[in-house]
């Protein structure tokens, strides 16, 4: 299978290419996951469909991104990395095509939904084949660091590119775009993607196991959107709970588990998912709520909130790529990634403390830069912490479950935290409170609660994580 590759057996030019093959990669799978909601509005007009109809577009991207990731990463390990992280980007390709010639509403969603699988295909085994081109700790940590870099930058860059493509052609050109990329990276990365060795797992398919997770991911991420009315939402999670049992009982008699039980009780392994699912929750909450008072309170508009969360974005960025690999270096993955998380808690606490008519030099850049270099600091430990000490064979099934961890619980988070900041909002208009303030303080109880699960996450790495010694 996709193992380490020594120097002598892989140029060093040949691993530079091979690792800007899957940056590009999964610069593609980030753009579009945010490239496609600029254009909303005039795929809306064009088709002349409602709102709720629409929404599926960007939705069933999410749904078959997420519910795919564990299979993906899984068939990577069987397959080899290479060979599926090539069938993802030609997958996604192809549906591109098909997004972009579109004629009807549900021939686009219908694209939509099979370029998440071609996404999850390339996302699940892009980690593992960056740490498989290096055998050398720093060079991994710098290798990830680049591929951070390209998923952190890749939102800002969706946002401007995809209002320049829709205000200077037409929303047909936010999917062609992907075209001539996905065909260059799929040529080059025949020839400068590292060969696969031979497989040491018998190469057999757990489907009954591999249907109901899938199932059973896909499922969860719908329930957890909040589109449907409480009773549809229950009777999905029952659902979707009846079949985690199921796959469990599967998995526990199957010769060749999807994921093999030996990794479900590794310590590092479940305390990192449990983390990942922490900050996904705290992160996806100040992204929601940071915007929400930009515009709501500050009364900024749509390109002043792009422009404000850019000193962040630059900020993961940047560090991920210079910074991060040093650190990782001097103090370990443990403690960066402890630093990284309090850094994050910091940023929501003054977040949780900001006024109406704050200043943003001073109170809200601040903060953007303090969550920015954390969430810089956090992100090449959380990607390499639960790869550490495990077989090469099993990179693509942890990758991919630590990934759809991380999705469900933003989703989660998310969706449990602006309810109890909504509820505190309606106390305080009942109480007697204008509009603005009681907006405020929802906003305030939003950043307070997400800088408490930030805090557990810290709380939970030191206790659960043993030190890591860099080489």
């Amino acid at each position: 299978m996709d193992a380490r590759i020594d120097a002598t057996d892989f140029g060093r030019r040949k691993r530079q290419a091979a690792l800007t093959i899957l940056a590009i990669g999964a610069l593609m799978i980030e753009l579009d996951t945010t490239i496609v909601n600029v254009a909303l509005p005039t795929i809306r007009a064009d088709f002349g469909v409602s709102p709720a109809s629409l929404v599926w577009v960007a939705n069933a991207y999410f749904l078959t991104f997420a519910g795919f990731l564990i299979l993906a990463g899984r068939l990577g390990d069987l397959f080899g990395h290479r060979r599926i992280f090539l069938s993802g980007i030609l997958l996604f390709t192809v549906a591109s095509l098909y997004c972009a010639r579109a004629q009807t509403e549900q021939g686009l969603i219908g694209w939509r939904a099979i370029q998440g699988i071609g996404a999850a295909a390339v996302w699940a085994v892009a980690t593992p084949l960056v740490l498989s081109l290096f055998s050398d700790h720093r060079h991994q940590a710098k290798a990830l660091g680049v591929l951070c870099f390209v998923s952190t930058g890749g939102g800002s860059l969706a946002l401007l590119l995809g209002g320049l493509l829709t205000s200077l052609l037409n929303w047909h050109w936010v999917f062609f775009i992907n075209v001539p990329i996905g065909i260059a990276t799929y040529v080059f990365g025949c020839f400068v993607l590292p060969p696969p060795l031979r497989s040491q797992l018998p190469i057999r398919i757990d489907f009954a196991g591999a249907l109901t997770l899938t199932a059973s991911v896909t499922l969860a991420a719908y329930t957890l959107n909040g589109r449907s009315t409480t009773a549809t939402s229950t009777i999905l999670a029952l659902s979707c709970m009846a079949l985690i049992v199921l796959f469990l009982r599967l998995e526990y008699r199957a010769t060749t588990p999807l994921i093999p039980f030996p990794l479900l009780t590794s310590r590092k392994l479940v305390t990192t998912v449990v983390v990942q699912v922490l900050l996904g929750m705290a992160t996806a909450t100040w992204f929601f709520e940071a915007a929400l008072y930009l515009q709501t309170t500050l009364e900024y508009s749509p390109l002043q909130v792009g422009l404000a969360f850019l000193p962040a974005n630059q900020a993961t960025a940047l560090f991920t790529l210079f910074l991060s690999a040093r650190l990782i270096m001097r103090f370990g993955l443990r403690r960066c990634l402890m630093i990284g998380l309090m850094l994050i808690a910091l940023g929501l606490i003054l977040f949780s403390l900001s006024r109406v008519s704050a200043n943003f030099t001073r109170e809200i850049l601040p903060s953007m830069l303090l969550v920015g270099v954390g969430v810089g600091m956090t992100t090449t430990p959380l990607l390499m912490l639960p790869l550490s000490d495990t077989s090469v064979h099993d990179h693509g099934v942890i990758t991919g479950t630590a990934t759809t961890m991380m999705l469900l619980g933003s989703a989660f988070g998310l969706s449990a935290i602006v309810s109890v900041a909504n509820a505190r909002t309606d106390l305080m208009l009942n109480s007697g409170v204008d509009i603005i303030g009681a907006i405020n303080a929802g906003h305030h109880l939003a950043f307070a609660l997400a800088s408490a699960v930030t805090i557990i996450a810290a709380a939970t790495a030191a206790l659960l994580l043993r030190e890591q010694q860099p080489r």
